[in-house]
């Protein structure tokens, strides 16, 4: 896991308990720099390698989440890391590998998600 993402996702140890009189310690604040983005990629995006493709950059950006097709022909994805690796993946998502012809990359800011301690390819859905 990235140093990041170890800030923002501690975990309390298990041995460890608290009782009432005892406060209880404020969770850390993600960092500034940390962003998290959800993604529709709209156009001729399946059946040409852009899930692999895109977990590739990913995977040398440092970028953190997951990818998967839709079964209306979209792609779904969620990036999350560092404010300039995600911008640059996102350049990356609007242009897809050279067979993929993107019409359009929808974005919705998420909360960070400190469940992908790396980028996947996931399952179709629905």
């Amino acid at each position: 896991m990235p140093p990041w993402q170890q800030a923002f996702c501690h975990a309390r140890p298990a041995a460890l308990t608290y009782h009432a009189s005892m406060p209880t310690p404020e969770p850390q604040a993600p960092s500034p720099d940390l962003i998290t983005l959800h993604l529709d990629i709209v156009g001729h995006v399946q059946g040409v390698g852009y899930r692999v493709s895109m977990q590739a950059v990913a995977r040398q950006l440092q970028v953190q989440g997951w990818v998967r097709n839709r079964r209306d022909g979209r792609v779904e994805a969620l990036i999350q890391g560092p404010r300039k690796a995600v911008e640059r993946m996102l350049a990356w998502c609007h242009d897809g590998p050279p067979t993929a012809r993107v019409a359009a990359v929808r974005q919705a800011p998420q909360l960070p998600d400190c469940r992908w301690p790396e980028f996947v390819c996931r399952e179709t859905a629905g």
